[in-house]
C-alpha cells in the first residue's frame, strides 16, 4: 500500500466532513450495537425510528446531545466513556500539543479515556503515542488501519494522521517519502500546531540529509516560530543548525548563532564538540563535560567524519563514566554497524542506564533501537534487548 500517495489522494479529493461534534461517533455505536448482538429496532425503541438510527450509525446525520446521551445509555456506556466520545472533536488536537511538548503522561491519560473507543479518531491518537514511545512496529501496523479507515475523519484529522505518518517516516529514516510528503502538506491549510510540527520536522530531515535547503527552512522556521509566540523552541532549533554548521566548516554563522543561544548546556555542548572537531590534541578537561549529557542525542541528526574524529573520542576515555554519559554518546556515534551498534546497546549502554537510573540516556538508545529493530525485525536479538531497555526506570 503506497502510503504517502493515499495521504496525498485523500488531501487533494476529499470533500470537507462535517465538524459537528459528535458526527463521527455513529460508527462507535454501531460496533457497541451489534458486539452486544442488539438489533437497530430494540435500541431504537420508542426513542426514534429505525431509520434515523441507521443514518446516525452511518455518520449520515449529526444526532442532538439528547439523543445521543439516551443511545449511549442503552448500549451502555459508562458516563466517562460517554464523556470521551463527546469529547472525540478535540482529543487530536490535545494529542498534538502533548506530543510537542514532550509530555507523554497527558498523551498517556489522553490514551487512557479512549481505552475500547475504536474510531478511527482514536487510532489516530494511539498512532501519535506509539510513535512518542518509540513503538514503530506498532506504528507502522496502526497506520495502515488508519489508512483504510480516512474516508470517515475530518480534514483536521487528514492533516494530523499525514503530518504523523511523516514524522514515523523520518524516525525510521525513510527521509525521501518524509520530504516528499511534509513539502505536500505545508501548501495545505494548516493550524498553528500542525504548520510547526511540519515545518520542524522538514528542517530535520534537511539537517539529517546535509542539504543546503537545512539553513532556508531553518530562517523560515525561525521567523514562524516568533510569529506565533512559540519562543521556548528557539534555542532547540538553533543549536540543531549550529550541528549542521559545524559539520559543513561554516565558521562565521555558527558563530553568530551561538552567541544568541541562551540556553548554557546547549553552548557547552557545542564548545566541547567544537574542540573535538577542530583542535586535536587538546587536553580534555572534564568540566566540559559535566551538564551538557541531555543534549547529546541530537548529533544523530548530523553526519561527522568519524574516522577524523574518532581518536578525540578515545582521548575521553581517561574521564569517568560515574558522573556523566558523553563519553558514552560520543563512543556510540562513531559506530556504522548496526550490529556494532547493538552490542554496545547490549553490554554497555543497558548496564549504565541500570546502574545510574540516566532517563536522558534510556530515550537516546530507545529510539537508536528501535530503529534498528525497524531494519531487523528478523533477528530476534535486537527486539530482546530493545524489551531490556525499555524496561528500565
Amino acid at each position: 500500500m503506497d502510503v504517502v500517495k493515499t495521504i496525498k489522494k485523500e488531501i487533494r479529493e476529499r470533500i470537507t466532513q462535517a465538524e459537528g461534534l459528535y458526527s463521527l461517533i455513529g460508527t462507535e455505536l454501531k460496533q457497541r450495537r451489534l458486539k452486544q448482538s442488539k438489533t437497530l429496532s430494540s435500541v431504537a425503541d420508542e426513542l426514534c425510528s429505525v431509520s434515523y438510527l441507521s443514518k446516525v450509525e452511518n455518520n449520515k446525520i449529526t444526532p442532538n446531545k439528547f439523543y445521543l446521551k439516551e443511545l449511549c445509555t442503552r448500549l451502555d456506556f459508562s458516563q466517562e466513556k460517554m464523556q470521551t466520545l463527546f469529547n472525540l472533536k478535540e482529543i487530536i488536537r490535545e494529542a498534538v500539543v502533548a506530543f510537542i511538548s514532550n509530555d507523554k503522561e497527558k498523551l498517556k491519560s489522553i490514551v487512557e479515556q479512549g481505552r475500547d473507543i475504536t474510531t478511527c479518531r482514536y487510532k489516530i491518537v494511539l498512532f501519535i503515542s506509539y510513535i512518542m514511545n518509540k513503538e514503530y512496529d506498532k506504528a507502522r501496523k496502526i497506520s495502515y488501519e488508519i489508512l483504510r479507515l480516512i474516508g470517515s475523519v475530518t480534514d483536521y484529522d487528514v492533516k494530523a494522521y499525514a503530518v504523523f505518518e511523516s514524522i514515523f517516516l523520518f524516525y525510521t529514516q525513510e527521509l525521501d517519502d518524509a520530504l516528499d510528503t511534509l513539502e505536500f502538506i505545508e501548501k495545505t491549510d494548516l493550524p498553528v500546531e500542525l504548520r510547526f510540527l511540519t515545518l520542524k520536522y522538514k528542517y530535520f530531515s534537511y539537517v539529517t540529509i546535509n542539504s543546503p535547503s537545512a539553513i532556508f527552512e531553518y530562517d523560515k522556521l525561525t521567523e514562524y516560530l516568533v510569529k506565533i509566540g512559540y519562543l521556548n523552541y528557539l534555542d532547540e532549533l538553533r543549536y540543531i543548525m549550529c550541528l549542521y554548521l559545524i559539520q559543513n566548516k561554516e565558521i562565521k554563522r555558527y558563530s553568530d548563532i551561538l552567541k544568541i543561544i541562551n540556553n548554557e548546556q546547549y553552548k557547552k555542548t557545542l564548545y566541547l564538540l567544537s574542540k573535538i572537531i577542530y583542535s586535536p590534541n587538546i587536553k580534555y578537561k572534564f568540566e566540559w563535560l559535566e551538564g551538557v549529557t541531555p543534549f547529546f542525542y541530537y548529533l544523530g541528526l548530523v553526519k561527522f567524519d568519524k574516522k577524523k574524529i574518532t581518536a578525540e573520542i578515545e582521548m575521553l576515555n581517561d574521564l569517568s563514566f560515574d558522573v556523566d554519559f558523553n563519553p558514552l554518546f560520543l563512543k556510540y556515534l562513531i559506530l556504522d554497524n548496526d550490529l556494532d551498534k547493538y552490542k554496545f546497546i547490549s553490554n554497555i549502554a543497558i548496564p549504565m542506564i541500570r546502574r545510574y537510573n540516566a532517563g536522558y540516556a534510556k530515550d537516546f538508545f530507545l529510539n537508536e533501537l528501535s530503529t534498528i529493530c525497524n531494519r531487523f525485525t528478523k533477528y530476534k536479538l535486537f527486539n530482546i534487548t530493545y524489551q531490556q531497555l525499555k524496561g528500565t526506570k
